[in-house]
């Protein structure tokens, strides 16, 4: 590329060309960035311009995070970008097959995405429907979140109302000690069209006499795909889980062929920073296990 970058998210498409899609700093300005390469390794001359493109996400700065390639090889790319002054919001990218962005989606095939979360609007997933349809897993609110928020967005970059109403859901994780957070890290649609989540959500309790706080728990919800929860899947639809006795922070699920699910993440061991002795943060602070 003709400035720094940096990749965050790959896919196989058909299982022999590989994509990749991140970010390229351009002029200060971090813009949407797609590769794609032949089973060689080599760059895929026939894509966007000797392999690869980008996309500036209308004046602002974007970072991309993640992708997803549909039936028809159509590349949805997802992240942040800088909303002035001082927010950030959902961005998406669309391109085709042939890596040329769709010009038919959003602005020039770019759109931003900014919901009713107090805060800021961060795509962290993706997942496209057979029907063309973008399903964003949208990581909303300051702290540990406002809950999952899920986005769906028409071929045409526009929210689709036949998702809860408005093209966004908004599903706070209900934790013990009463609360109910969490952030939303990946998405994927299920072959019986139905849309899991998955990322974590939090329990408030104690540890070892600490006085109480918040812990990170595995989290994953499964929705209809009118955007209502699916009330067979766990508890109302909702499945949260803290492993051992520290936070776990659930990070990308997978769907395996027998239909079960797997959610896979960071988990880091002991209670949480605060209530911490200072030696004993010193010691875990460097502690982080994959799951």
């Amino acid at each position: 590329f003709s400035g720094p970058a940096d990749a965050f998210g790959v896919a196989a498409e058909l299982g022999e060309q590989v994509v990749a899609a991140g970010t390229v700093e351009i002029a200060s300005k971090g813009e949407f960035a797609i590769a794609r390469f032949l089973p060689s390794g080599a760059l895929d001359p026939s894509f966007g311009t000797g392999g690869t493109e980008v996309l500036p996400i209308a004046t602002y700065s974007a970072e991309a995070r993640a992708l997803a390639i549909g039936p028809e090889g159509r590349i949805a790319v997802v992240g942040t970008a800088q909303v002035p002054p001082s927010t950030e919001a959902a961005a998406v990218a669309l391109f085709e097959s042939d890596g040329s962005p769709d010009t038919g989606f959003g602005t020039g095939g770019a759109t931003v995405i900014e919901t009713p979360s107090d805060n800021n609007d961060r795509a962290e997933g993706v997942a496209m429907q057979s029907d063309g349809k973008l399903l964003i897993a949208d990581s909303t609110g300051a702290g540990i979140g406002d809950g999952f928020t899920v986005v769906r967005l028409d071929q045409d970059g526009l929210p689709d109302p036949s998702f809860g109403g408005d093209g966004v859901v908004e599903t706070p994780i209900p934790g013990k000690g009463g609360v109910a957070y969490g952030r939303a890290s990946d998405v994927l649609v299920q072959p019986d069209g139905k849309v899991v989540v998955g990322g974590y959500g939090a329990n408030y309790e104690s540890y070892e006499g600490l006085p109480p706080s918040y812990y990170g728990t595995f989290a994953l919800a499964r929705y209809q795909s009118n955007g209502e929860l699916d009330a067979g899947f766990g508890e109302g639809g909702i499945v949260s889980v803290r492993l051992a006795g520290g936070d776990a922070f659930g990070r990308s699920v997978g769907l395996e062929p027998d239909g079960k699910l797997v959610l896979g993440g960071e988990y880091e061991a002991g209670p949480p920073f605060e209530g911490r002795s200072e030696e004993y943060t010193s010691e875990l602070q460097s502690h982080h296990d994959l799951v």
